[in-house]
């Protein structure tokens, strides 16, 4: 089921969210884009602190299908890493898991569960199919 309906054009912020019981080292966080959204560019794509609730990162990349961030030390206890896409293609989209991991020791490793967006022509989120 979809569990969110945007109007195209709408900007959201994706928060991914880890939370781990101990420290982890070295660690790479993948946010992949959801199909029928692009990454907003003129306001800025990955945030890092001062970004309330963000965690430091110490690299954060932009890619073609992906946010991704890198992270020299995580401490335990719960981390935000938050990017900025745009609704842009009319449909219903499926959100792949994100994902955290070990750069060096891949087996240590952990996804999200994944979502159903749709995309409105209408600019009414929410809205009843056919309105």
């Amino acid at each position: 089921p979809v569990t969110e309906t945007v109007p195209s054009g709408a900007v959201l912020d994706v928060d991914v969210t880890v939370t781990t019981s101990t420290a982890r080292d070295l660690v790479m966080i993948t946010s992949p884009f959801v199909a029928g959204f692009e990454p907003e560019r003129d306001l800025g794509t990955v945030y890092a602190a001062p970004v309330k609730d963000a965690t430091p990162t110490a690299h954060a990349e932009t890619r073609d299908d992906r946010a991704v961030f890198f992270v020299t030390r995580l401490a335990p206890g719960t981390h935000v890493f938050r990017h900025r896409v745009r609704a842009v293609h009319v449909g219903a989209f499926t959100a792949l898991p994100a994902s955290a991991e070990l750069m060096y020791f891949p087996t240590v490793t952990g996804q999200s569960a994944g979502e159903a967006f749709e995309i409105r022509r209408d600019g009414a989120a929410g809205a009843e199919k056919g309105r």
